[in-house]
C-alpha cells in the first residue's frame, strides 16, 4: 500500500508541466488551469488513501487459525483429538490445549489475536459474523488456565463485541485493546497494555464491575 501511494503521488507529480520563463497571457491561463486540475486530483488522491481507505479494515478474515510456532497443541472437536504441530482451522465449540513447552497464536474472524503460552487451555465458545454486514462480529472464548495475550484489533459498531471468560470473571471489549489473563489455581491476574477493558470479577460473595485502563493490573 505505501509502494502504490508513492507510485500514485509521482505520477501525478509528473503531470504537473514545467515552468517556462516567458509565457503570454492565455499561456499563463493554460498553465494555471493544468495545475489547479493537478493539485485537485492530488487532493482527492490524498482524501481516498487516508480517509476512504482505512474502511479496508472492516473486511475480516473469514477463517479462524490456530497457528502453533512452538511445540504442539490438541484440537478437541466433538470428542476428536487432533493434534496440530503448524495449522489448523477452529471452528465454533473448539476446544484447544496447548502442551507444557509449546506456544500458538490463534487467529479470529474479527481480526482480533490471542497468543496462548504453554499449558493454556481455551475454548472457543461463539464466532459470528453477520452475513448482511459483516463489520458486526461477536467472539467469545473461554479460559479455564494457563496464560493468554489477545489483542482486539477490528471491531467497528456498537453491536460487535468480543468477550473473554475465565473461572471467576469475564473480559467484555467493544473496541481495539489489548490485555493478558493468567488463570492460575484458584485466581486470575489480569494486565491492561493498550485502551479500556470492562471487567466483572466474582470473589466469593461478591462480584465488581467496572473499566479498566491502560496500565492497570488485578
Amino acid at each position: 500500500p505505501r509502494l502504490q501511494k508513492v507510485q500514485m503521488k509521482e505520477r501525478l507529480l509528473n503531470s504537473l508541466p514545467d515552468l517556462v520563463p516567458s509565457l503570454s497571457y492565455s499561456e499563463k491561463f493554460q498553465l494555471l488551469f493544468r495545475q489547479k486540475a493537478a493539485f485537485s486530483m492530488l487532493l482527492l488522491s490524498v482524501f481516498f488513501v487516508f480517509v476512504l481507505a482505512p474502511t479496508q479494515n472492516v473486511s475480516a478474515s473469514s477463517n479462524n487459525i490456530l497457528e502453533v510456532t512452538q511445540g504442539s497443541a490438541v484440537l478437541i472437536r466433538g470428542g476428536e483429538r487432533i493434534n496440530v504441530t503448524e495449522e489448523s482451522l477452529v471452528i465454533q465449540g473448539d476446544r484447544i490445549e496447548v502442551a507444557n513447552d509449546s506456544m500458538a497464536h490463534l487467529y479470529f474472524l474479527d481480526d482480533s489475536q490471542m497468543t496462548l503460552g504453554p499449558g493454556t487451555i481455551l475454548a472457543v465458545t461463539e464466532v459470528y459474523v453477520n452475513p448482511g454486514n459483516k463489520a458486526r462480529t461477536e467472539v467469545v472464548v473461554d479460559q479455564f488456565t494457563g496464560r493468554a495475550w489477545t489483542q482486539v484489533l477490528n471491531i467497528v459498531g456498537k453491536d460487535s463485541f468480543f468477550s473473554h471468560r475465565f473461572p471467576d470473571g469475564e473480559i467484555s471489549v467493544s473496541q481495539r485493546a489489548s490485555f493478558d489473563v493468567d488463570v492460575g489455581e484458584g485466581s486470575t491476574r489480569i494486565e491492561v497494555a493498550r485502551n479500556l477493558v470492562d471487567v466483572l470479577i466474582s470473589q466469593g460473595n461478591q462480584v465488581y464491575t467496572g473499566t479498566l485502563g491502560q496500565g492497570v493490573k488485578m
